[in-house]
């Protein structure tokens, strides 16, 4: 009898689990580019790496909650920064879901990256437009809203408190001192949809008015 009971009492604790009102998140794929290859020679010369796999589930979640994922790192193999280096190069993330459904079209924020040089603290900066936060619209209606904020980042740090330490124009370059750029996405707002009882409800109204007035007729 305990193994006829396993698996519906599994499912039971399956569905308990999905938070009531909570919606499946799943990243279709997402992107990041940056003018690395500006002819012009210009800015900080920086590379990415994912993190994350290009496609992956985010999870159900109910409005209000959150998750968070490490999902690529940013770092620059520049050892020297020169001139050019404080110049403002541009960053773009493109992210697209597959779920919740209907989806958008694929959403794209963009940044700035550039290299700070006081020869105490020499760095890389990656800063967003809007802090890193835009959001992603669903539902038959368009009006759930999936709240997407990436980070803001530091990266290949140069710092000294000793002035027999000055840094000059030295950075601490290559992976290894890169930062990690997180993603949070929190569902912020349900999407509407048609309530069923209340379709229910009003297909029998129909239904019952269509018989009074058959009854009438006769």
């Amino acid at each position: 009898m305990k193994i006829l009971l396993a698996a519906p009492l599994a499912a039971a604790a399956a569905l308990a689990a999905v938070p009531a009102g909570a919606v499946p998140i799943t990243v279709q794929s997402y992107s990041v580019t940056s003018d690395t290859a500006n002819l012009l020679g210009d800015g900080l010369v920086i590379n990415t790496t994912n993190i994350m796999a290009q496609s992956f589930n985010v999870g159900n979640l109910a409005v209000g909650q959150s998750a968070s994922f490490d999902l690529f790192e940013i770092y620059t193999n520049e050892a020297i920064l020169n001139a050019d280096d404080l110049l403002e190069g541009e960053i773009e993330f493109t992210l697209q879901l597959s779920q919740p459904l209907p989806n958008s079209s694929p959403s794209t924020i963009g940044g700035i990256t550039f290299g700070v040089l006081t020869g105490f603290f020499n760095a890389g900066v990656l800063s967003w437009e809007n802090g890193g936060i835009f959001d992603i619209a669903y539902g038959p209606n368009s009006d759930g809203i999936i709240r997407v904020d990436l980070n803001d980042a530091t990266f290949n740090e140069c710092t000294t408190t000793s002035i027999f330490n000055f840094c000059g124009q030295q950075l601490d370059e290559g992976a290894i001192f890169g930062e990690i750029v997180d993603v949070t996405f929190t569902h912020l707002q349900e999407a509407s949809v048609p309530a069923p009882g209340a379709l229910g409800l009003l297909g029998l109204g129909l239904l019952g008015a269509a018989s009074m007035r058959r009854r009438r007729a006769a």
